[in-house]
């Protein structure tokens, strides 16, 4: 067997004597204890703080970050987006469009391929591009990208790269052929962590001084290995907040600690 293929076989079975049965369990079993195993010893070295949880409930909202959120949730819904519907997203986005004061260069990966045979996907009724359409609705002087795997999606005024998250290299082309700096980045993608860190790897490099990055549909599951990036992020001087919302979570990053502030009500 080759050593790339065994290691991956490898990487959760325990180093030790097992039997044939444990050996099939066990992987399994490790994995899933992973993040919690992880977020319990960065915890002795952090504060409660930065494991904090923020919700849209309890977000602060000025009269043109509700203006901005409203129009979003009409053009979502509009275009076909589940970010206002099933999501609350545009509460999120809302606040943050609302804090340029320029057209934002805007890049989302992950468009929502309707292509059953595409893992992620969002059936044969699916409207693959919806929230790009949205946003360039909504700004129609932003350069408005977008990335996926599903190489026949195309949206009218956008550029659109065929990338794969799970593969880093093919972010190249983003590189390549995108924006030097986007001003907000989001990851609607395949929604495992292993493909979250790798375009939030990316990400960190192609965000502009004061750009946002957002991973979107983060499971309850997966929170604890969100609170142990944050911890990561937050000790190498960025800003990291993990937002409950309606249907899931969202991990909003920025290379400024205080942009965006989320504030909690009194």
């Amino acid at each position: 067997m080759e050593r790339g293929k065994s290691s991956l076989i490898m990487w959760f079975v325990p180093n030790s004597a097992l039997t044939d049965e444990q050996r099939k369990t066990m992987p399994q079993q490790v994995a899933s204890r992973m993040p919690d195993a992880l977020h319990r010893v960065v915890q002795r070295f952090s504060n409660d703080a930065v494991f904090a949880e923020y919700s849209t409930d309890n977000l602060v909202f000025n009269e043109k970050q509700i203006h901005i959120s409203n129009t979003l949730a009409s053009l979502f819904a509009e275009h076909g987006s589940d970010k206002s519907t099933t999501h609350n997203y545009h509460l999120v986005y809302g606040s943050m469009l609302a804090l340029f004061n320029s057209p934002p260069k805007i890049l989302e990966i992950g468009l929502g391929t309707n292509d059953p045979k595409i893992a992620s996907n969002m059936g044969i009724s699916g409207r693959p591009g919806a929230s790009l359409r949205a946003f360039k609705a909504f700004s129609p002087q932003s350069i408005v990208d977008g990335a996926d795997i599903d190489d026949s999606i195309k949206v009218e005024g956008c550029r659109v790269f065929t990338i794969d998250q799970t593969q880093p290299k093919t972010f190249d082309v983003i590189k390549r052929h995108g924006e030097v700096a986007y001003d907000i980045i989001i990851d609607d993608g395949l929604h495992s962590p292993d493909a979250n860190l790798y375009t939030l790897e990316f990400a960190l490099e192609a965000i502009s001084d004061n750009g946002i990055i957002v991973i979107e549909d983060i499971s309850g599951s997966a929170v604890d290995i969100w609170k142990t990036v944050r911890y990561i992020l937050s000790s190498a001087g960025y800003g990291a907040h993990l937002i409950r919302t309606k249907a899931a979570f969202m991990f909003i990053v920025s290379k400024n600690k205080s942009f965006p502030k989320f504030d909690r009500q009194s």
